[in-house]
């Protein structure tokens, strides 16, 4: 039983370590985007362009850095889509990105 319960202990350690360095990458990825932002950087001439795809969609964890980036370029694309791309900028990123970091924290505390 003991020897159980050290695998699981083990397990769990493993699963912490996971938890911590993408939280660890998401932050590193929202400082990028922040100072991205501030910089002037995030411009319609530097965005990828968003398109779907009939191919199947991969599932993107909240807590993925690559699922903050899909929101923007989402939000961004919904904007030009809007004819408001203009209306687009730093802070209406930053705010996303913080909508986005609160979703993260949502999820963390419900599991």
């Amino acid at each position: 039983m003991l020897k159980n319960i050290g695998a699981l202990l083990e397990a769990v350690n493993r699963l912490e370590e996971i938890y911590r360095q993408k939280l660890t990458a998401l932050a590193e990825l929202k400082q990028s985007f922040l100072q991205k932002s501030f910089a002037g950087e995030l411009t319609a001439n530097n965005i990828v362009a968003f398109s779907s795809t009939n191919s199947k969609q991969e599932y993107i964890d909240t807590i993925a850095p690559e699922f903050s980036a899909h929101i923007l370029a989402f939000a961004y694309h919904w904007h030009k889509s809007q004819k408001r791309e203009k209306t687009f900028g730093r802070v209406k990123a930053q705010k996303i990105l913080h909508l986005v970091t609160e979703i993260n924290a949502l999820h963390c505390r419900a599991t």
